[in-house]
């Protein structure tokens, strides 16, 4: 009975994992709703098995080892598929298909994201300092805000009607989430105990609601919440001093 209880957090860990796979899977063949999705699901686990190895007090160096495990594919390889796509097929809009130019590079920054990833969560198990707060932009929230850049950008057809835009996603905004996953400015979690994260999940769950309304299905109300959260951590460091 211990064993099967020891274990549950893990099988919820593995459900995470499927669900970055089955994302990746979405996301090759154009599926990018899809892959969006399954790494939306795959953060529910995540966020559920932690939660539930607290609860049972069954938490283990395996199931840690493991999370990352599965953070690095649901949470780094997939969006940064998502990603990679979302700019490969942008991209024909503005390129002759018979002739090879190194714009067509451009894409293949994405896959940036899965490498930062994997250092972050690397870094995350060593880093005795991230028990209760995270230090640099955790891999959950930075795969949801690729998704509202994704999907705010594709629904409102500006990456094909704009190259500058598509150039700077590529050479600007990939290389600053890549920065922020690994930096040392501090960002919240629910784990610190604290009601005001608990306060910004609400708050910001009811702007996203807004938003949707008066724009549906642009990714843009997911968008605002996850820049609020890398605001408020940017913030609370360089301007207050936390």
């Amino acid at each position: 009975m211990h064993t099967i209880r020891k274990n549950i957090p893990n099988a919820i860990t593995l459900c995470n994992l499927l669900c970055g796979c089955v994302a990746v899977k979405n996301a090759f063949e154009g599926g990018l709703d899809q892959a969006a999705l399954f790494i939306l699901l795959a953060a529910v686990f995540d966020f559920f098995d932690g939660f539930t190895a607290r609860k049972l007090g069954v938490s283990s160096p395996i199931g840690k080892e493991l999370d990352s495990l599965a953070d690095v594919v649901s949470f780094g390889l997939a969006p940064a598929t998502m990603l990679f796509f979302m700019l490969k097929n942008n991209l024909f809009h503005h390129i002759d298909p018979h002739t090879l130019s190194l714009v067509e590079l451009l894409p293949y920054t994405a896959f940036l994201i899965a490498a930062f990833s994997a250092f972050r969560l690397a870094k995350f198990n060593l880093d005795e300092r991230q028990t209760h707060g995270f230090l640099g932009l955790p891999t959950p929230a930075n795969a949801l805000l690729i998704i509202g850049l994704s999907t705010s950008l594709t629904m409102n057809h500006l990456l094909a009607d704009h190259l500058w835009l598509l150039t700077a996603t590529a050479l600007l905004v990939v290389p600053a989430l890549c920065w922020l996953l690994v930096c040392e400015v501090p960002m919240f979690s629910f784990k610190e105990g604290k009601r005001w994260p608990y306060a910004f999940a609400i708050g910001t769950l009811v702007i996203s609601e807004v938003v949707a309304r008066w724009h549906p299905y642009s990714g843009t109300g997911l968008l605002i919440c996850m820049l609020a959260y890398v605001g408020i951590g940017l913030t609370r460091h360089y301007l207050l001093g936390k």
